[in-house]
């Protein structure tokens, strides 16, 4: 928790007065949480002795509860599954963990297994193709509920996870598809994730 708040920028000397308080009754605490929006990474850094390298993101935030009731795909995942019905887009890298682009192509076909071929790890890479894959290049929160013993060390996100993607044996078969993507291909680049060095890297390499 020390720790936590140095992220935070807060003295943990407050956690003499606080510590006892609810953290919704902090006097600081929008002004932590705000702090904290932006450094999302260094939290998912935290290592808490005797537990998982993920024990901050699978069991204190419980990421798997946070996306049990996920609100419908917004205009803009519809319209990339409108796309994909086109046959404009055929690739689409997302390190986003969601399953948005996946439920909007659910919402306009149906049965999207002919439609969108999800990757994740290799062995989807084999799988049928269908009109247009969606490379999950940092996990899948889906798959990883479903079958966290396979999925659960994909879900990518702490500072440490992000520096070693590009050297991770775990993705050497999805990156090796985003790197040609990047290289054969123009991209359309939407949201920040393009800020993450290991995209950063990827890039370059193409």
């Amino acid at each position: 928790l020390k720790e936590l708040l140095e992220i935070a920028e807060v003295d943990p000397a407050i956690l003499n007065e606080q510590a006892c308080m609810p953290f919704s009754e902090w006097p600081n605490r929008e002004a932590m949480v705000t702090k904290l929006w932006s450094k999302y990474s260094e939290v998912l850094d935290l290592r808490v002795a005797g537990e998982a390298r993920d024990y901050i993101l699978w069991d204190a935030i419980d990421i798997r509860r946070a996306f049990e009731d996920p609100p419908a795909p917004a205009i803009e995942h519809l319209c990339v599954a409108a796309l994909i019905l086109e046959g404009t887009v055929r690739n689409i890298a997302s390190a986003n963990w969601d399953t948005f682009v996946e439920q909007a192509v659910e919402r306009l076909v149906g049965n999207p297994a002919n439609v969108l071929q999800v990757i994740v790890d290799p062995n989807h890479l084999r799988n049928p193709p269908g009109q247009a894959r969606l490379l999950k290049f940092h996990g899948c929160i889906r798959h990883a509920q479903d079958d966290p013993e396979t999925f659960r060390d994909y879900l990518t996100g702490s500072t440490t996870q992000i520096t070693e993607w590009p050297q991770n044996p775990l993705f050497t078969a999805v990156r090796n598809e985003i790197l040609s993507i990047a290289t054969n291909q123009k991209a359309l680049v939407m949201g920040l994730s393009i800020q993450d060095q290991n995209l950063h890297q990827t890039f370059s390499s193409a």
